[in-house]
């Protein structure tokens, strides 16, 4: 199986969905047995802008990831810019591994990565919910396990909020963040009131706006701003992620 060519040849047939996905069934059913050689460029594609989604769509069709690509694929979801996007990786990992996996270590990034992760992370947080969401429905229960991540994740999103001024950080966490404190523990309603206060004075028009969706005042008229791609150089730096996965 040749990847490289294999992806020229799916990139050119884009405009045309049969021929496309036709490519990405035939590579799926390799992806599993892949040879060293290829297991090196699926991870590399992952860091490129155009491959990652053709790599993305072969897991998605094969249901399956490899193990060597869980690192790869959940670095590329947390470094997507586009907070849509992202759910192209998040899907086939939370297929192939579980949901509460992927859900513990993308919320460890928004408490221990850098700002871009942090900001990357909460958006790829978002389609753990749409994916944990789904699951409940098709087995008829919620999982308790995963409702009490989301009080932890609440109470993370509300801190990190108050404690950290970036700007995508603070956009993409009151994009999602829960800000009901009718059934709320009095500190998580403190914490809300301190979200609250910072946005209403917030010179961001986004992050002012958004309170109000947030808080059922308002209807969503603005998309959550793409975040501008991290420096290459930045990108290089040995980061949390890379000191967790060694």
């Amino acid at each position: 199986m040749n990847l490289e060519r294999m992806y020229g040849e799916w990139a050119a047939l884009r405009g045309s969905p049969v021929q496309a996905h036709a490519i990405i069934a035939d590579a799926a059913t390799q992806v599993m047995s892949v040879s060293d050689d290829q297991m090196r460029w699926l991870m590399v594609s992952l860091s490129d802008d155009k491959r990652k989604f053709f790599t993305a769509a072969i897991l998605t069709a094969a249901a399956a990831v490899p193990e060597k690509l869980y690192q790869p694929m959940l670095r590329a979801a947390i470094y997507e810019t586009s907070p849509l996007r992202a759910q192209a990786f998040v899907e086939p990992l939370t297929k192939a591994f579980t949901v509460r996996q992927v859900y513990q270590h993308l919320l460890e990034f928004v408490q221990n990565g850098n700002d871009f992760e942090k900001a990357g992370a909460v958006n790829a947080l978002h389609w753990i919910g749409e994916r944990k969401t789904a699951s409940e429905k098709e087995n008829s229960k919620p999982d308790m396990s995963l409702m009490s991540l989301d009080e932890v994740k609440r109470k993370v999103y509300l801190n990190t909020f108050i404690s950290n001024a970036n700007l995508d950080v603070r956009r993409s966490i009151i994009t999602y963040v829960d800000l009901d404190a009718f059934t709320a523990a009095p500190t998580i309603k403190e914490l809300i009131d301190k979200v609250v206060k910072l946005c209403r004075q917030h010179p961001d028009e986004y992050i002012k706006h958004r309170v109000e969706v947030q808080l059922g005042r308002a209807n969503s008229a603005y998309s959550l701003p793409a975040r501008q791609p991290i420096d290459a150089t930045e990108s290089t730096k040995r980061s949390w992620w890379q000191q967790l996965w060694k």
